[in-house]
């Protein structure tokens, strides 16, 4: 996929009502909550995202701590344009 196909990926097993309850449900960070949400709504989130968005500059480590705390979350590698790489998180 090229970094133009963003918030495309959907995977067939997403469960809007588990992510929705997790978000409720777990005590978490704003930019976990943030993080989380995102991906929601929008299917994917991507670093460059994550700190525009919402100024989060450690994405890996809210990633970490909410699969800590439940959340079925996936990275894909992709490159960009200009041929950097990048990790792209989906719900699983």
């Amino acid at each position: 996929m090229l970094a133009t196909d963003v918030h495309t990926h959907v995977p067939s097993t997403f469960n809007l009502t588990r992510c929705s309850r997790l978000v409720s449900e777990i005590p978490t960070t704003n930019q976990n909550r943030a993080v989380l949400n995102h991906i929601i709504m929008k299917g994917s989130i991507s670093p460059l995202e994550a700190d525009s968005l919402y100024r989060v500059k450690r994405l890996t480590s809210r990633i970490h701590e909410l699969k800590k705390m439940g959340a079925n979350i996936v990275g894909e590698f992709r490159k960009d344009n200009t041929g950097k790489r990048y990790v792209r998180y989906y719900i699983a």
